[in-house]
Formats: C-alpha cells, sequence, structure tokens
C-alpha cells in the first residue's frame, strides 16, 4: 500500500542501493548459479530471468562481471556438482 516513490526514497535511505540497482544485482547473481550449475543457453537464463533481450542481458552481465556469460560459465561451471 506504499506509494512507489516513497518506497523508492525508504529502500535507498536503508541500503544505499536503489530497487532497480538491487534487483538487476539479484537477477545477475541468480544468473551466476545458474551459468555455473545449469546448461542452459545465455538466450534462455535472459529471458528466465526478463531481461528484454539477450544482448541486454550479456551487455548487463559484461558490466557487472567483466566478463560475459559464456566466459563466465568457462570459467565456473561444475557439470553434476550440486
Amino acid at each position: 500500500g506504499l506509494n512507489g516513490s516513497y518506497l523508492s526514497k525508504l529502500f535507498v535511505k536503508e541500503t544505499g542501493s536503489s530497487l532497480k540497482t538491487f534487483i538487476l544485482k539479484a537477477k545477475i547473481s541468480t544468473a551466476e548459479n545458474m551459468l555455473r550449475y545449469s546448461e542452459l543457453s545465455s538466450l534462455k537464463i535472459s529471458l528466465a530471468l526478463g531481461f528484454s533481450s539477450q544482448s541486454a542481458f550479456v551487455a548487463t552481465f559484461h558490466r557487472l562481471n567483466g566478463v560475459t556469460p559464456r566466459e563466465y560459465k568457462k570459467l565456473h561451471y561444475q557439470n553434476g556438482l550440486f
């Protein structure tokens, strides 16, 4: 029942981060786990996490991690380790 603008201000005050940034980082963290523990492609991960396109996902992932999802998977993929 909170006004969206008021909620955003409260969130920044409490966390020091915008709600949008928090959600984006949570999506990328989820993507990291999906890349590490599944065989899903970047396209399927981007769709599952609600990115507007695969290229938007790849660009965001690269901006936050310094590597593309493909490079991340090559470095961290753990086949069968759950």
